[in-house]
């Protein structure tokens, strides 16, 4: 269910991961309000996708950035060539960039996340929010919700359907991103 709260606490922690190079869970447990009990790191030079996984004693948290934003040619030609559309099952399609980002990070995640009970946030900016809705859609989880601001979209209008009916999403956007109007234009926005 959607809260305030968790939107600017999860806001707070995407953009923390995107600019900062140190994680300092001190600063990152008083974001939360709860203490971080368990933490992991993973950055993938070969994607350039980065992820911080963060887990409390009711929660685990999943914030994901892709680096590729922040230097737009590369972005623009990781992109560009991988814009083939994945085909997943019937209809359904996905961006197979953002794909491959998630598949370089999937099994560091699942091994994280070791009590299917706990709650599951997800969230990211820019691609980092598109990658964030496949892990929430891949990995196996009821209680998850996603958090995603200035996220581009990710798949087809079947892709889309099948998201929305097993996934809570939210995805935030403020003015122009470049990704999403440049880029990405053939793919139905998802969220609310």
């Amino acid at each position: 269910m959607y809260s305030e709260t968790d939107a600017i606490i999860l806001a707070q922690l995407s953009i923390y991961l995107f600019i900062n190079e140190e994680i300092k869970l001190d600063y990152l447990s008083s974001i939360i309000g709860s203490t971080v009990i368990n933490s992991n790191y993973v950055s993938n030079i070969n994607t350039n996708t980065d992820v911080l996984l963060l887990e409390t004693e009711q929660n685990y948290y999943i914030i994901i950035s892709s680096k590729q934003i922040k230097n737009w040619m590369n972005t623009y030609y990781f992109l560009r060539f991988n814009l083939n559309k994945n085909k997943l099952f019937g209809n359904s399609q996905i961006q197979q960039g953002f794909y491959y980002q998630f598949m370089s990070v999937e099994n560091d995640i699942l091994t994280f996340i070791q009590n299917h009970n706990k709650f599951i946030y997800y969230t990211g900016y820019s691609i980092g929010g598109a990658i964030a809705v496949l892990c929430s859609y891949f990995i196996n989880s009821c209680n998850k919700i996603v958090y995603s601001y200035n996220s581009p979209t990710v798949g087809n209008k079947y892709f889309t359907n099948s998201y929305i009916n097993n996934v809570e999403h939210y995805n935030f956007v403020k003015g122009v991103d470049s990704i999403n109007n440049k880029i990405i234009k053939q793919y139905k926005e998802l969220g609310i």
